[in-house]
């Protein structure tokens, strides 16, 4: 198994993490001094109840960027978020509860759960990573190319409606999420294509909050 800050910096690759403009001030846009004073305020907010500063103060947890890496303070403050159905908080939830941790055990249905209310809140993250679970059987028990398209293109509806979408370093460009479903379709006939596309607006419907 990786180490568990390697897993995170990896998965962070493929996160669109887009954070509402009223917290453009986040650990990760600054370095050095500016960082540890954008902690200090984030931290403030965190600790007073709010979701997406909580969220930011466990991404400085995590990759050391303003505050050291500490994984019990991390722990905290993504509970936090969890705890008000931050999506992007929900997707590193199911990250922690699929790999597990020393704070965390193993659980996949419960990193499927969060997983899929992660992407009832429309995070294109967790909507592409149902695709990629769909295909491959990870966590879902059994491969379904035809609900694998299905959410790649769910996904790829919910980037485009998103004027944001793609601002964040790191953002899964558009044309690459185009290319995960094309690669499934290939392999289903048109009837089943037709399908997935009929379902990828129903997706959400049983996903409960």
């Amino acid at each position: 198994m990786l180490p568990f800050f390697k897993r995170q910096a990896l998965m962070a690759l493929s996160l669109a993490i887009v954070l509402p403009s009223a917290l453009s001030l986040t650990v990760a846009a600054q370095e050095g001094p500016a960082a540890e004073l954008a902690y200090h305020y984030l931290a403030q907010a965190a600790d007073a109840g709010d979701a997406d500063s909580a969220f930011q103060v466990a991404l400085a947890h995590t990759f050391g960027n303003g505050a050291p890496r500490d994984l019990v303070k991390r722990k905290k403050y993504l509970d936090i978020a969890v705890a008000k159905d931050h999506p992007q908080a929900l997707y590193y939830r199911a990250l922690d509860y699929q790999y597990g941790s020393d704070l965390i055990a193993k659980d996949e249905a419960k990193s499927l759960t969060c997983l899929k209310r992660s992407a009832k809140l429309g995070f294109v993250g967790a909507q592409n990573s149902l695709g990629f679970n769909f295909e491959t059987g990870d966590l879902v028990g059994a491969i379904d190319l035809v609900r694998s398209s299905a959410w790649y293109s769910l996904s790829i509806r919910t980037a485009k409606a998103d004027p944001r979408y793609g601002e964040a370093p790191g953002s899964e460009p558009i044309s690459s999420l185009e290319e995960f479903r094309d690669a499934v379709n290939a392999q289903l006939s048109p009837d089943q294509i037709t399908a997935a596309d009929a379902l990828s607006y129903t997706l959400l419907e049983d996903i409960k909050l």
